[in-house]
């Protein structure tokens, strides 16, 4: 399936009304979080460095206090993890947004000579795969085990405390607390991810085109969804909402001469919509 113009995303964003989007810019076909991806944990370097997961939230956890003041609670790993995804460590959760303008814009704004791809995801779905109807709270045992097992070496004991008689091993779906702007502007939702294997692949589980679907987004039509999109108001400065990104959208602004013309254009022709 393909997304070639705006009307296509906005169809399918009419038709499956509660599902969550992700976009890549390009096709890698593959929903993987970052910490699992063979950047940090190929065989070579899992058989190297088999604890780069808790090295990352540990040194995370250490250094952080120094930089910033608004953290979460020691023990509140989930928030924690929250807090590095939304400054780009590594961890085990994936974006997700509820809408698919802001997905679609991550699937377009970057590699103009590869395809990309916008996924598409009816959370609940996922969720029933654990016997959890609609969304777990933040407090839930489940998400609380996926988020603190990267800390906790002994997982038989970490079972215990939260009284689970079979840990979690499939990705669940969540809202996080909406404690940035960006998240609120993204209209951010997250899957928690455990250990990768063959058998809690989200791709394998969901094997339903009505609960996961892919859509590439051909190269050659990223140029104009991205100009569709701005114009609609989604950019850099919209999504991100800050001096950074606002920078991004001068600079791809005034690099297009076009945007600098002068004169308003006539009055479009509504007639096609009667």
């Amino acid at each position: 399936m393909r997304i070639c113009k705006i009307e296509d995303a906005v169809k399918v964003g009419k038709t499956f009304k509660y599902n969550w989007y992700r976009g890549h810019s390009r096709a890698y076909n593959n929903l993987k979080p970052r910490i699992f991806r063979d950047e940090f944990y190929s065989q070579g370097h899992q058989a190297i460095s088999p604890d780069t997961e808790f090295q990352f939230v540990y040194d995370f956890k250490r250094i952080a206090p120094a930089l910033y003041s608004a953290l979460p609670a020691n023990d509140n790993n989930l928030e924690w993890l929250i807090l590095m995804q939304h400054f780009g460590t590594p961890t085990r959760l994936l974006d997700w947004s509820e809408s698919i303008l802001v997905a679609l814009f991550f699937a377009v704004i970057d590699n103009p000579s590869e395809d990309g791809e916008l996924w598409s995801i009816f959370p609940q779905e996922l969720n029933k795969l654990s016997e959890i109807d609609g969304y777990p709270q933040q407090s839930h045992k489940y998400l609380k085990y996926l988020s603190d097992a990267p800390l906790i070496e002994n997982k038989i004991k970490l079972k215990e405390s939260l009284e689970i008689t079979t840990p979690p091993n499939l990705p669940l779906a969540f809202y996080p607390t909406l404690k940035f702007s960006r998240m609120n502007t993204q209209q951010s939702a997250f899957t928690i991810h455990p250990v990768p294997s063959e058998e809690n692949d989200i791709i394998s589980k969901l094997t339903n085109d009505k609960h996961l679907s892919r859509y590439i987004i051909p190269k050659e039509t990223k140029s104009n969804i991205i100009e569709e999109l701005n114009c609609l108001g989604v950019s850099y400065r919209t999504l991100f909402m800050d001096l950074d990104n606002l920078s991004k959208d001068l600079i791809r602004r005034y690099q297009n001469p076009a945007w600098s013309c002068w004169g308003q254009p006539d009055q479009p022709n509504f007639d096609s919509i009667l």
